[in-house]
């Protein structure tokens, strides 16, 4: 349906300048960012910490060394075996939960 024939008026308050608008946003979401990297005392953009501030971070690990991916895919029989147990118990557990009464005393 074209717009200019519909009888419905959609567009309130004329036609916004889409320029207008995405300098706007960037510029809101530039303001934003330096809030949190101030709050956070951490520069998101280049996903580093900044020296200083409030808060200290520490280097815990990298991807590198907690995830091997010769190793994805494979699990031993023994694993397999855990965790169908595992989903077992988890069921067996949850079937025996009270079963909530009906709505309405039906």
């Amino acid at each position: 349906m074209n717009p200019e024939e519909s009888k419905a008026k959609k567009c309130l308050f004329g036609r916004p300048d889409h320029k207008e608008l995405d300098e706007y946003l960037k510029k809101e979401l530039k303001k934003d960012v330096q809030e949190k990297n101030e709050k956070w005392n951490f520069d998101f953009e280049k996903g580093v910490p900044k020296a200083g501030g409030t808060f200290q971070w520490q280097k815990v690990g990298s991807v590198e060394t907690e995830r091997d991916d010769s190793k994805v895919g494979e699990s031993s029989a023994a694993e397999k075996e855990e965790v169908k147990e595992v989903a077992k118990n988890s069921a067996d557990k949850y079937s025996q939960l009270p079963q909530t009464p009906p709505k309405n005393g039906r």
